[in-house]
């Protein structure tokens, strides 16, 4: 999307039929460049490009040419960096991404900031209790963060952690006769509307405050200041490392490292061999070093499992120097994989043997330059 104008009775509905947004009673959305990344789409019915112009917008698009292939391809709310680059590049006021279905949503502002699920989710929570409806909870996941949950408090409502899904927030939307739930990763749930997470449905509600605020999306949208969160993941081929004894020893320490300043979740990925490993709290450094210490006990029982139980010879005599150096870059990256057998980092500092295989470690290093 890039200019919108002001259009008179423009419809605001979704493909359904249903009113989902009523932006001061003339339909329109707010004026401004916007841009819209739609992760080359295969939803049915309208797509957003579309719906932006019966609201009064010419559009401009990215991300809405679907090949069979490209979908959620380096594009859209699960890889929103291409729309902050576009944003900044032409000048945009705001930009919109969905994911390939989408059921997710994530905003960029004029500056480049981006406003996932949890903001996205005070946002609508916010402007609900500014019209006086009465908003006893909303709920969100095991992953929403913390300043979510202390702004909603400070303002009466209280909030539910479901398990990480739109499913299990669906669910307790309903045991607990909510109607607003959603997730960091952008879905969101509006049970007024439907019974699903909708990427459009849930920004044209946040275009709507955006409207009637007066105020740039970089003051509508920003109302409380999230805790730092710090999100590494530990890919493993087999075996079981949450359930490793060194593993339940670090994540005690961790814990204890915390000492009651933060949090750690530590859960298993529910689609793929991966356990997710998030600290949370006012304290980044100390977080950080929370996480880290669970990350290495996990590399470890993951490294164990892939050896089975055999011995490991080094392959440098300079074996020490190299663990350590290892063991100090562990510190400073943001994810661990272990793949096909081997435990591979950008920079392959050594080299272990398994049985007759070799056994490379490597870490991904997200900043090559450190």
């Amino acid at each position: 999307e890039r200019l919108l104008e002001h259009v008179e009775g423009a419809p605001t509905r979704d493909p359904h039929g249903a009113e989902v947004a009523d932006v001061e009673g003339d339909g329109t959305l707010a004026t401004g460049q916007v841009l819209g990344d739609g992760a080359a789409r295969v939803g049915e019915g309208h797509v957003p490009p579309a719906e932006g112009h019966e609201l009064g917008a010419e559009v401009v698009a990215i991300g809405c040419s679907p090949d069979g292939s490209n979908i959620n391809a380096g594009c859209g709310a699960t890889a929103p960096e291409a729309l902050l680059r576009t944003v900044h590049d032409t000048g945009a006021d705001y930009g919109v991404a969905l994911d390939g279905d989408a059921d997710r949503v994530q905003m960029v502002d004029a500056s480049g900031r981006l406003y996932n699920g949890d903001e996205l989710l005070y946002v609508m929570v916010s402007d609900r209790l500014a019209q006086g409806q009465a908003v006893p909870g909303a709920v969100g996941t095991l992953m929403t963060n913390l300043g979510v949950e202390i702004a909603l408090k400070a303002r009466g409502v209280d909030l539910v952690r479901a398990k990480v899904g739109d499913r299990y927030v669906l669910e307790a939307m309903r045991d607990d006769g909510y109607n607003v739930g959603g997730e960091q990763s952008g879905h969101i749930i509006l049970s007024d509307y439907t019974t699903t997470g909708d990427g459009f449905v849930a920004a044209l509600q946040v275009l709507a405050v955006v409207k009637k605020s007066g105020k740039p999306v970089s003051e509508a949208c920003h109302r409380f200041e999230p805790l730092p969160q710090v999100l590494k993941n530990v890919r493993y081929k087999s075996g079981k490392p949450l359930e490793d004894a060194t593993v339940k020893t670090a994540i005690a320490s961790a814990e204890k490292k915390l000492n009651g300043q933060g949090r750690l979740v530590i859960r298993p990925s529910g689609t793929e061999p991966v356990i997710r490993v998030m600290g949370e709290g006012d304290n980044r450094d100390l977080v950080e070093a929370a996480v880290d210490h669970v990350v290495e006990a996990l590399v470890a029982a993951a490294a164990k499992a892939l050896g089975d139980g055999c011995d490991v010879q080094f392959a440098f005599a300079a074996q020490a120097h190299a663990v350590a150096a290892i063991g100090k870059l562990a510190q400073k990256r943001r994810h661990f994989h272990v793949a096909n057998g081997k435990r591979v980092v950008h920079q392959a500092f050594t080299v272990f043997f398994f049985r007759s295989e070799a056994f490379h470690l490597l870490l991904r290093d997200p900043d090559p330059g450190q």
